[in-house]
């Protein structure tokens, strides 16, 4: 299988910041991950109810896509990660490796 890790990232800003954030998480930081090697797709979602508001799920060819020195470079350089991350009101990030897998039909 391609997918052999997950990246999940739980992130949260405050109110008056929000349009922005999800303009920028959506249109600038994923096509930025999305170039990097190891990075296969993303998805984002809303919390339902109480709780860290964006959840965003990256499946990676490996665990080691984030611990790459190419991953590790652009994050020192994304000025505008580094922007949005000293924004942030709450993150969780867990990196989890693919134990086993099904699909409907199987």
């Amino acid at each position: 299988m391609p997918d052999q890790a997950l990246l999940l990232m739980m992130t949260d800003v405050a109110d008056e910041h929000e349009a922005a954030y999800n303009a920028w998480y959506n249109d600038v930081h994923i096509p930025e991950l999305m170039q990097l090697p190891g990075f296969i797709s993303a998805e984002r979602f809303r919390q339902i109810g109480p709780g860290i508001r964006y959840l965003a799920l990256y499946r990676l060819a490996n665990p080691e896509a984030v611990e790459s020195e190419t991953y590790k470079k652009w994050r020192a350089a994304s000025e505008s990660t580094q922007f949005w991350v000293s924004r942030f009101t709450a993150m969780e990030r867990h990196l989890y490796q693919r134990i086993f897998a099904a699909s409907a039909g199987s």
